[in-house]
């Protein structure tokens, strides 16, 4: 796998001569079709550079030292990004454009257009301090929460900072604007939430080795999925201490899980594989349509939870839904209601402030570092309970689940998920 990525990786030095690339000489639209395959090859070789490192780093199980370069690599492809859109737009209307293969590209070109940084060296300059404070908290865990709110004090006031200069009224409405989600619907549920958290309790574990976890998964999925696909992956899962999956356009996805040989460790494996099997199906696109939707990648991996633990059907597996319905549905509203709070009040919040909020605190500070993530989960979450039983119900079929997976990743969630019958702003919180 690794040498699949390897026969594509630049070094560092090679990668910042591709970033000197001219983006000024534009004087026609199929010159801008043309600036926007080099860019995409650019981000691509960028990409491979970090996933490589990073897929090295975790199978040897030892610290990743590209993480500078990758942030600043990452950095300078979004100066040349940025000012790209800039040309563009001094150039020519939307309109202009007519290339279908470029049009969801272009739009978002046209919209980020809008929220340019107002001072790029100053905006890239904050993006690196934020990188550096996410992996100094990532990095060590034995910070008190005396240092880590410092951290959060910091890392906030940047993520706010940067905001501002790319002209919104907070980072929380950039996030939003992201997904496509309103702001009075975000603050119906972490404000007016009364659900009720389920109690779980300790059940008898069934055992369960890696091929039979593969063979009950390849038989749950026979209804939605394409068995070569996931089949496929299986030769790609690294047993590890976290659970993640690293994938580049046109790469076997590496799939990292923590698997200890009981249903939650099944149902851990069936997660990830949903990521790896999205990005299988949206490398089937071009590379200017490839990116994957974080919110359509999460939702999908807990419906395939869900369908799992359905089709298990005894008492471990209601056990892990409702702990499920705790961590994703639950935790994650406490979690963005926490984030709120604090990106509110971050210049002036108290220790004893925090301590005044009804649930415990310290469980979700961690999170406050993945940028309103939860957001994701929480609202994922019920567009996957509503999906499973659609799946269950036969009226949701392989190729709307196909179409779901392989859309434009240039699209917002909410408008990607129209093709599934779904509006993120009109949703029914209490799906229980």
């Amino acid at each position: 796998m690794l040498n699949d990525y390897a026969r594509d990786l630049k070094s560092k030095d090679a990668l910042e001569a591709m970033l000197e690339f001219d983006i000024t000489n534009i004087k026609m639209i199929t010159d801008v079709y043309k600036k926007i395959d080099k860019l995409q090859e650019i981000y691509y070789y960028i990409n491979v550079y970090d996933k490589y490192y990073n897929i090295f780093s975790s199978i040897n199980r030892q610290e990743n030292t590209q993480i500078d370069n990758i942030i600043t690599l990452y950095g300078k492809y979004r100066t040349l990004y940025d000012n790209f859109i800039k040309v563009v737009f001094n150039k020519f209307q939307i309109t202009d454009f007519y290339n279908k293969r470029y049009q969801p590209f272009i739009n978002k070109m046209f919209e980020e257009c809008k929220h340019l940084p107002r001072d790029s060296r100053q905006y890239f300059k904050l993006y690196n301090e934020s990188e550096k404070i996410y992996f100094q908290n990532r990095n060590n865990e034995n910070l008190t929460i005396a240092n880590k709110l410092i951290l959060i004090r910091k890392y906030v006031e940047i993520k706010e900072k940067m905001a501002t200069l790319k002209g919104y009224n907070s980072f929380l409405e950039e996030k939003l604007e992201e997904i496509g989600l309103k702001k009075s619907v975000f603050l119906d549920l972490i404000n007016n939430y009364s659900f009720k958290e389920f109690q779980t309790s300790v059940v008898s574990k069934k055992s369960y080795s890696m091929n039979k976890a593969q063979d009950i998964i390849k038989g749950v999925a026979t209804k939605y999925l394409n068995s070569n696909i996931l089949t496929s992956l299986f030769k790609n899962i690294n047993l590890s201490d976290r659970s993640y999956v690293l994938a580049s356009y046109k790469k076997p996805p590496a799939i990292f899980v923590n698997f200890n040989s009981d249903l939650e460790g099944v149902e851990c494996l069936f997660h990830e594989l949903g990521h790896a099997y999205h990005y299988k199906i949206a490398s089937n696109n071009t590379l200017i349509n490839y990116e994957p939707n974080q919110f359509i990648s999460e939702m999908f991996a807990m419906i395939n939870q869900l369908i799992l633990l359905n089709y298990i059907n005894d008492k471990e597996s209601i056990n892990l839904f409702r702990r499920d319905y705790n961590n994703f549905f639950i935790d994650a509203v406490k979690t963005l209601k926490l984030e709120y709070f604090i990106y509110n009040n971050y210049q002036t919040f108290t220790v004893e402030d925090l301590q005044n909020i009804d649930f415990d605190y310290k469980k979700h500070l961690d999170f406050i570092f993945n940028d309103y993530y939860d957001l994701n989960y929480a609202f994922g979450f019920i567009c996957a309970f509503t999906l499973c039983k659609d799946i269950e119900n036969d009226t949701l079929s392989k190729e709307q689940i196909n179409k779901l997976l392989s859309t434009d990743g240039n699209i917002k969630a909410n408008n990607i998920l129209s093709i599934v019958n779904i509006n993120l702003n009109n949703l029914d919180f209490n799906i229980l």
